[in-house]
């Protein structure tokens, strides 16, 4: 599978996990318990129980679609998705590790945590592969 298809397979992974969320009323656990009530404001800025905020989600989708682009545009995405990516690790496994709450399914808190941390990561080592195999056409190969 190309990198930018599996990116984008990730996106589309964290965007049902935010409806799911949203939908289900699954507030975020990391760092602190958000309010069931108002999941779909507080993913504007801090995420659901199985998705990053918006903001960070749009961008890391926007990534997604540029990233095998063979121009700047497209070293600026994979080198920008690599942060985000690190960012939603970080997160994920917060919320997988995140104290239990009344609000969201224990198992669902653990397995959504512990996937999204493995997608994320897997994703993270494959762009930096891609940025490392990434070379000019009058680059000599370092054997």
């Amino acid at each position: 599978m190309t990198l930018r298809r599996s990116a984008v397979a990730v996106f589309v992974f964290a965007c049902i996990g935010a409806a799911v969320s949203i939908f289900a009323g699954w507030p975020y656990q990391f760092t602190s318990q958000g309010n069931p009530n108002r999941v779909p404001q507080e993913f504007l800025y801090m995420g659901t129980l199985l998705a990053p905020p918006l903001p960070l989600l749009l961008l890391f989708g926007a990534s997604a679609l540029l990233i095998e682009r063979d121009d700047r545009l497209g070293l600026a995405a994979t080198v920008g998705m690599i942060p985000m990516l690190g960012v939603m690790t970080v997160g994920s496994l917060g919320e997988a590790l995140s104290a239990p709450s009344p609000d969201a399914p224990r198992s669902v808190q653990m397995v959504g945590g512990v996937v999204g941390a493995v997608a994320y990561f897997a994703l993270l080592v494959a762009a930096v592969k891609a940025i490392l195999e990434r070379r000019s056409p009058t680059e000599p190969a370092h054997n």
